[in-house]
């Protein structure tokens, strides 16, 4: 019940990250979506929607969205040119993104 809760203000946050993103990034939001979503789709919405490559800007604007008490999770792995990481938000032992 609680998860759904978290998504659903989350999910209310779509337009609030789209306008938000640029600014964290330098205009630079070329991965915010799915180029095979966007065909399927369309265009680009929630639907084709994919962040992975922005998960830092995204997550941060949702971190100080929400009043929520959660923590920001970085996992990374590899070295040199194979590095990788990802930002999560976690609550409760629970991670979002």
């Amino acid at each position: 019940m609680i998860n759904s809760l978290f998504k659903h203000r989350i999910n209310r946050l779509f337009g609030r990250v789209i306008a938000g993103t640029p600014y964290l990034v330098d205009g630079k939001i070329g991965g915010l979506y799915s180029s095979k979503r966007v065909r399927v789709v369309g265009e680009k919405n929630k639907l084709s929607y994919e962040g992975y490559s922005l998960c830092g800007a995204v997550s941060h604007i949702i971190y100080y969205s929400i009043d929520k008490p959660f923590v920001k999770y970085i996992h990374s792995r590899g070295k040199g040119r194979k590095y990788e990481d990802h930002l999560f938000l976690k609550h409760d032992n629970v991670l979002h993104l």
